[in-house]
């Protein structure tokens, strides 16, 4: 079964409040939540975050430079929220062996690493790179922003190679016992594009394909994330994924 939860993107419009986004996700009777931290790096005081199951700290992109000081929050974070699970974008312009470095140092403070896909340049990078890490000694858990890989690379290949690039990715996956977190979003267009932005199974993302595969090969899927920037989106996605797997006659494997 796999735990759904929401990202602090949906208080965009409240300074991407952690209290907002906890208040609404436990409204939702969800159990996973994210954090995205905060510009000024300081871990805000908030309350009933141990009703969560699953909580994650996104870094930002600039983890390589600043990384001593992003280990040092991680660890606090760690010590007050009681998670070790945080998560951080590849990087095209790291070599996977920096950042498996990068990853090692993260591990050596009791923290687990989730890697997400933002590639742009090689249709398998991030394939690449995960099975690098299989090879290598480090623990780690796969970040897969679906709507991305199509935004990364659908002026470049055909829908059709992307698709079978996430199936192999997912291949991969379960083969090795990867714990997966996949961030969705729907959308009406594979474009940067945000006023395209709609409801889960609403826009033009395969995300049918990806169910059933998910399902026929029994994907570890630790945390579905909903990164929309609006309520009102996670909520009608939450009802159209409910209704989906209804129609399809199959329990929904979330709970």
């Amino acid at each position: 079964m796999t735990d759904l939860g929401v990202a602090t993107s949906i208080a965009k419009n409240n300074q991407f409040s952690w209290q907002d986004t906890i208040d609404f996700t436990l409204s939702l009777k969800l159990n996973s939540i994210q954090f995205y931290l905060p510009h000024n790096k300081i871990l805000p005081e908030i309350s009933n975050i141990y009703k969560f199951k699953n909580i994650y700290l996104h870094l930002p992109n600039d983890y390589d430079s600043g990384l001593n000081e992003l280990i040092s929050i991680s660890s606090e974070y760690k010590k007050s929220y009681k998670s070790d699970k945080i998560l951080f974008h590849q990087k095209e312009s790291l070599s996977n062996e920096r950042t498996l470095d990068i990853i090692k140092k993260f591990n050596h403070q009791g923290l687990v690493v989730g890697i997400e896909n933002d590639g742009g340049k090689e249709l398998y990078s991030y394939y690449e790179l995960i099975e690098f890490f299989t090879m290598n000694k480090v623990k780690f858990f796969a970040v897969l922003d679906i709507h991305r890989f199509y935004h990364d690379y659908y002026e470049k290949h055909e829908t059709e190679m992307i698709l079978e690039m996430i199936f192999k990715l997912f291949n991969l996956y379960s083969q090795n016992k990867i714990k997966i977190v996949l961030h969705i979003i729907d959308s009406k267009s594979f474009s940067s594009d945000r006023n395209m932005w709609v409801p889960l199974l609403n826009g033009i993302v395969p995300y049918p394909d990806i169910f059933n595969l998910i399902s026929k090969k029994q994907i570890d899927i630790e945390s579905i994330i909903f990164e929309y920037e609006s309520k009102k989106s996670v909520s009608s996605s939450l009802k159209n994924l409910k209704k989906y797997f209804s129609i399809m006659n199959k329990d929904l494997p979330v709970k």
